[in-house]
């Protein structure tokens, strides 16, 4: 071992001292995350988060993690704050009833979350009794876009029912385009990360007083880790020449942060008990005579992203 090798152990093993006695300092960026850093029970509800960063870009703030069973599934919840339902009546013209749908966090803090995330969703809702949806209402994007895609995907006209093809009239682009005096509703999911969340939802066409409608917002819901710095699975392997330290550690998560924490790690190496091996190598970079075959471990490669 180099002598740059001996200092970068050395310290190494006091950042991994010190990541230890202030793990509870650590704010995460989302739930997900407690699942990839080894922790499926409980937690703090709320859970303080910080999307992209200590001391970067948004400020720390709490979100509700989904619990099931007793158990974290590692999901985000943002629930508005504002009245989830609205009973719209007495609105005739397009877009004339507002439903504002307000958030506790800045919408600036929610856009953190979500490219923190790999997907993110937002239920929407609207049962009518003779009011046309298509016609009269839309939803506002957290940018201020008038959006006609009820529940469909961005630029699809229409609600989620024309877009699979089973609408109850096929030639309609929603349930509540039928406007005829029976209740119906069209409802589903906002996945697009580009629009969510949403800001408003707006409707009309309740003039008369057989014409009315419920409107209804569900939380946003978020799903999923982006790592500052992309680990790619590579195979089963040791690398038994090129190891700069091995610590035992709790999860796959904290090993990348050490790696994250020395300039000479490249790849990372986790055995089934959780030892935590950096390397001083990538497994693309050296030849394959080099690479030790060891089925207890998974390895990774560290893509440093500058930041």
């Amino acid at each position: 071992m180099s002598t740059y090798q001996q200092v970068a152990a050395i310290v190494l093993v006091c950042l991994h001292l010190a990541f230890r006695a202030n793990t509870s300092s650590y704010v995460p960026q989302n739930c997900q995350e407690l699942l990839f850093d080894g922790q499926s029970g409980s937690y703090n509800d709320p859970l303080l988060v910080d999307p992209d960063g200590l001391k970067r870009g948004v400020e720390p703030f709490y979100v509700e993690c989904e619990v099931i069973d007793g158990k974290l599934t590692g999901r985000t919840i943002i629930t508005p704050t504002c009245n989830l339902v609205e009973e719209v009546n007495g609105y005739e013209a397009h877009g004339s009833f507002v439903h504002d749908i307000t958030y506790e966090m800045s919408i600036a803090q929610i856009v953190a979350l979500m490219e923190s995330s790999t997907s993110c969703r937002q239920y929407i809702k609207y049962d009518c009794h003779h009011s046309n949806i298509s016609r009269f209402g839309y939803w506002v994007s957290r940018n201020g876009t008038a959006m006609y895609n009820w529940a469909s995907p961005t630029g699809f006209y229409g609600c989620a029912c024309a877009y699979r093809g089973d609408c109850s009239d096929p030639s309609l682009p929603c349930e509540c385009t039928i406007n005829d005096r029976t209740m119906r509703y069209d409802d589903g999911y906002i996945d697009d990360i580009s629009t969510l969340p949403v800001t408003e939802l707006r409707h009309g066409d309740t003039g008369s007083e057989w014409e009315y409608g419920i409107s209804t917002i569900g939380p946003l819901e978020c799903t999923g880790l982006k790592i500052i710095g992309l680990m790619q699975f590579f195979d089963n392997i040791f690398m038994s020449e090129y190891v700069i330290r091995t610590l035992p550690v709790k999860s796959l998560l904290t090993c990348l942060r050490l790696c994250q924490w020395i300039e000479e790690c490249q790849s990372i190496s986790v055995n089934d008990l959780m030892s935590c091996s950096l390397n001083s190598q990538s497994a693309r970079e050296i030849p394959k005579s080099k690479i030790s075959r060891d089925d207890h471990y998974k390895h990774f490669e560290y893509i440093k992203i500058n930041k």
